[in-house]
Protein backbone atom coordinates (compact mmCIF):
# COMPACT_ATOMS: atom_id res chain seq x y z
CA UNK A 1 0.00 0.00 0.00
CA UNK A 2 2.49 2.50 1.36
CA UNK A 3 5.01 1.66 -1.73
CA UNK A 4 2.14 3.12 -3.90
CA UNK A 5 -0.23 5.04 -2.34
CA UNK A 6 -0.40 7.63 0.53
CA UNK A 7 -0.56 5.53 3.39
CA UNK A 8 -3.50 7.99 5.14
CA UNK A 9 -5.41 6.94 1.98
CA UNK A 10 -5.05 3.21 3.83
CA UNK A 11 -9.15 1.69 4.66
CA UNK A 12 -9.12 2.34 8.14
CA UNK A 13 -10.40 -0.81 10.62
CA UNK A 14 -9.16 -3.55 7.94
CA UNK A 15 -5.64 -4.88 8.74
CA UNK A 16 -3.92 -5.21 12.54
CA UNK A 17 -0.45 -5.24 10.05
CA UNK A 18 -1.66 -1.41 8.69
CA UNK A 19 -1.71 -0.19 11.95
CA UNK A 20 1.86 -1.75 12.85
CA UNK A 21 3.33 -0.27 9.78
CA UNK A 22 6.22 2.46 11.25
CA UNK A 23 5.26 4.20 7.87
CA UNK A 24 1.16 4.33 8.49
CA UNK A 25 2.56 5.79 12.10
CA UNK A 26 5.03 8.55 10.89
CA UNK A 27 1.35 10.45 9.22
CA UNK A 28 -1.17 9.25 11.68
CA UNK A 29 -0.18 9.74 14.96
CA UNK A 30 -3.36 8.94 15.99
CA UNK A 31 -3.43 5.27 14.36
CA UNK A 32 -2.68 3.29 17.57
CA UNK A 33 -5.58 4.68 19.56
CA UNK A 34 -7.79 3.67 16.55
CA UNK A 35 -6.40 0.37 16.55
CA UNK A 36 -6.61 0.10 20.66
CA UNK A 37 -10.28 1.64 20.21
CA UNK A 38 -11.25 -1.44 17.75
CA UNK A 39 -9.50 -4.38 19.63
CA UNK A 40 -11.20 -2.75 23.12
CA UNK A 41 -14.90 -2.62 21.88
CA UNK A 42 -17.35 -5.04 23.20
CA UNK A 43 -20.49 -5.51 21.08
CA UNK A 44 -22.56 -6.39 23.97
CA UNK A 45 -22.23 -3.28 25.14
CA UNK A 46 -21.25 -0.66 22.36
CA UNK A 47 -23.29 2.04 23.44
CA UNK A 48 -23.47 4.50 26.69
CA UNK A 49 -26.82 3.97 27.25
CA UNK A 50 -28.57 0.35 27.53
CA UNK A 51 -30.06 -0.57 24.15
CA UNK A 52 -32.28 -3.42 22.86
CA UNK A 53 -29.48 -4.47 20.11
CA UNK A 54 -25.64 -5.84 20.52
CA UNK A 55 -23.33 -5.22 17.90
CA UNK A 56 -21.05 -2.48 16.32
CA UNK A 57 -21.10 -1.13 12.94
CA UNK A 58 -18.42 -3.55 11.05
CA UNK A 59 -19.10 -3.32 7.59
CA UNK A 60 -16.74 -6.26 5.96
CA UNK A 61 -16.96 -5.76 2.43
CA UNK A 62 -14.11 -3.50 0.18
CA UNK A 63 -16.45 -1.13 -1.38
CA UNK A 64 -17.12 0.39 1.47
CA UNK A 65 -14.69 3.09 1.38
CA UNK A 66 -15.28 3.25 -2.01
CA UNK A 67 -19.31 3.85 -1.71
CA UNK A 68 -18.74 6.26 1.60
CA UNK A 69 -16.89 8.72 -0.58
CA UNK A 70 -18.99 8.40 -3.54
CA UNK A 71 -22.03 9.24 -1.03
CA UNK A 72 -19.47 11.85 0.64
CA UNK A 73 -18.65 13.86 -2.79
CA UNK A 74 -22.71 14.09 -3.18
CA UNK A 75 -23.21 15.65 -0.02
CA UNK A 76 -20.72 18.10 -0.40
CA UNK A 77 -22.12 19.12 -3.64
CA UNK A 78 -25.01 20.06 -1.80
CA UNK A 79 -23.61 21.68 0.59
CA UNK A 80 -21.68 23.78 -1.69
CA UNK A 81 -24.70 24.20 -3.80
CA UNK A 82 -23.34 22.77 -6.83
CA UNK A 83 -26.12 20.06 -7.06
CA UNK A 84 -29.50 20.12 -5.31
CA UNK A 85 -29.87 17.46 -2.52
CA UNK A 86 -32.72 15.25 -4.80
CA UNK A 87 -30.39 14.79 -7.33
CA UNK A 88 -27.12 13.97 -5.59
CA UNK A 89 -29.29 11.09 -3.40
CA UNK A 90 -30.36 10.04 -7.09
CA UNK A 91 -27.10 9.82 -8.26
CA UNK A 92 -25.37 8.55 -5.72
CA UNK A 93 -28.39 5.42 -5.12
CA UNK A 94 -27.79 5.08 -8.80
CA UNK A 95 -23.81 5.13 -8.99
CA UNK A 96 -23.87 2.80 -6.05
CA UNK A 97 -26.52 0.44 -7.49
CA UNK A 98 -24.24 -0.14 -10.93
CA UNK A 99 -21.16 -0.86 -9.10
CA UNK A 100 -22.77 -3.26 -6.51
CA UNK A 101 -24.37 -4.93 -9.43
CA UNK A 102 -20.79 -5.18 -11.11
CA UNK A 103 -19.47 -6.44 -7.96
CA UNK A 104 -21.76 -9.22 -8.46
CA UNK A 105 -23.19 -9.38 -4.76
Amino acid sequence: MGKTKVWLYAPGGTRVSTYNSSQLKCVALYSDFVLEQIQSTDPEYSTVDDVPYTGVQYVSFPEYHFLGNLVGNGIRKVITAEKELDAALSSAREKTVNHISRAKY
